[in-house]
C-alpha cells in the first residue's frame, strides 16, 4: 500500500470530519440558545460553510489519492478497504453535486427551523407548508443529480438506509398498519381501563430535569463530554464522541 497517499487521504478526511463537526455545533446553538433574531444570519453561515465543506470533499487532490489507492486494494485490511470505499462513495456523489444546490439546501433548511417553530406555536401548518415544498423540489433535484435513474424517494432513502427501497419498506408498513390498528381498537375498547391518575398533576421542571440527568448519568452518559439542554424539537447530536449533545423539552403538567 502506498502509505503516502494514504496518510494524506486520513488527513483529508478528518478535516473533513471537523468541519463537519463545527457545522454539528452551530446548527445545536441554533436550535437551543440562538437569538431568534439571528436567524437570517445563521442561515448564511450554515450555507457557507456547507459550500466550504462541498469543496473539501470534491477537491481533485482528494480524487487523486483514491485514485492512486484503488490501484491495489487487495493488499489493504478491511478497515483500510472501508474508509477507502466509504471516501469514493462520498466524493463521487458529491462531485455530481452543484456547489450551488448544496448551499440552498444547507440555507432553506436552516431557515425552516425558525419558520417551523412559530407555525407550531400557532399551530398553522399553513405557514410552514411553503418551506416544506422548496425543500422536497431541492431533495428530488438532488435525487436527479446523483442517482439519474432511481426514483426520487428511493435515493434520498439510500443516505440513511443504503439499498433500501419503497418496494421493500412499502409491504412492512402495510403489515404494521394492519397489525397495529386492530391493537388500539381493543385497547380503547376494552373493559380494562387501567387507572392513570398518577401521569395527571403538576410536576416542577426542576425535578424533572434533575431526574433526567440522574438517569442519563446512571445508563453512562459523561457530562464532561457531553451537554443535556432544552430544544423546542428533542434530538441527540454533536460534533464528537466527546462533545455529545442531548436536548429534551419539560411540562409541568406532563412529564411522560
Amino acid at each position: 500500500m502506498n502509505t503516502d497517499n494514504y496518510r494524506d487521504l486520513i488527513e483529508k478526511l478528518e478535516e473533513i470530519s471537523h468541519l463537519n463537526g463545527v457545522m454539528a455545533t452551530i446548527g445545536w446553538d441554533q436550535e437551543v440558545v440562538m437569538p431568534s433574531g439571528a436567524a437570517q444570519a445563521r442561515s448564511e453561515q450554515i450555507a457557507a460553510l456547507a459550500g466550504v465543506i462541498h469543496e473539501r470533499v470534491t477537491d481533485p487532490r482528494l480524487q487523486d489519492c483514491l485514485d492512486a489507492l484503488g490501484q491495489d486494494t487487495a493488499s489493504y485490511d478491511n478497515i483500510t478497504r472501508c474508509n477507502i470505499r466509504e471516501a469514493q462513495r462520498n466524493v463521487a456523489l458529491e462531485t455530481k453535486v452543484p456547489k450551488k444546490l448544496v448551499q440552498e439546501m444547507a440555507k432553506l433548511s436552516s431557515q425552516s427551523h425558525a419558520i417551523w417553530i412559530a407555525a407550531r406555536k400557532d399551530n398553522k401548518f399553513s405557514d410552514f407548508a411553503p418551506v416544506l415544498k422548496r425543500f422536497l423540489e431541492l431533495k428530488k433535484e438532488w435525487a436527479q443529480c446523483v442517482f439519474p435513474n432511481m426514483d426520487s424517494y428511493d435515493a434520498n432513502m439510500d443516505n440513511f438506509e443504503r439499498g433500501t427501497t419503497k418496494a421493500e419498506i412499502t409491504p412492512i408498513f402495510a403489515r404494521l398498519k394492519a397489525e397495529l390498528i386492530p391493537l388500539i381498537k381493543a385497547a380503547q375498547e376494552s373493559s380494562y381501563q387501567p387507572n392513570t391518575a398518577f401521569l395527571h398533576g403538576t410536576f416542577p421542571v426542576a425535578k424533572q430535569e434533575a431526574l433526567a440527568r440522574k438517569i442519563s448519568r446512571d445508563m453512562g452518559f459523561q457530562f464532561d463530554q457531553g451537554r443535556m439542554d432544552v430544544s423546542v424539537h428533542p434530538f441527540c447530536g454533536g460534533s464528537h464522541p466527546t462533545d455529545v449533545r442531548i436536548t429534551t423539552r419539560y411540562q409541568e403538567g406532563n412529564f411522560h
